[in-house]
């Protein structure tokens, strides 16, 4: 195919997947990918042959919050729903999940870093920056990556799903060395 082709398609995928895990119909799907609505529709329906279960799963999610009038995370966290925004159900799901998981990861690390020098500085989405001693930085990072890849520490929801972590380290943002 060539890099550039690949890169095209890698970034089609993404597009595909995002935006129909947030639920966009066929028509924004097909104007995102810049396919027609046929190719658009055919992919929403090889996807879910494929993904049964995370459908159903989906499915569920928005008729308990639908006959709830409130979403309810997977850790207890309640989510009144405005209005009928219930298409913001699906969205709610996986938003309120990433954060909890980020949360429980911060305070683990927290916990398994304390009398290190590592700080966290910033977390932007699903992306952690922290600091800490140049000789302390590969046992850091080893803590950090498996917190991140199993941040539920027997609370987990989902225990077959997993996580992968890409974690690096350096002295500039452009130095950095993955592990």
């Amino acid at each position: 195919f060539g890099e550039d082709r690949i890169s095209e398609m890698r970034s089609q995928c993404k597009n595909f997947t995002l935006a129909n895990t947030y639920g966009a119909g066929k028509g924004k799907l097909a104007k995102t990918l810049g396919v027609s609505f046929q190719e658009a529709s055919d992919f929403k329906e090889v996807h879910k042959s494929i993904f049964r279960d995370f459908y159903s799963w989906r499915n569920n999610v928005v008729a308990l919050a639908t006959m709830e009038r409130e979403f309810i995370s997977m850790f207890g966290r309640k989510i009144p729903l405005i209005k009928d925004f219930y298409y913001a159900v699906w969205d709610y799901s996986c938003q309120v999940l990433a954060g909890e998981i980020m949360k429980m990861a911060q305070i683990e690390i927290q916990k398994q870093t304390k009398g290190s020098s590592y700080k966290q500085i910033l977390q932007v989405h699903d992306e952690g920056l922290g600091t800490c001693k140049e000789n302390e930085a590969k046992d850091i990072c080893h803590v950090v990556k498996n917190v991140m890849e199993n941040p539920f520490r027997g609370k987990n929801p989902l225990k077959n799903v997993s996580l992968k972590a890409d974690i690096g380290y350096g002295r500039v943002w452009g130095g950095i060395v993955k592990t």
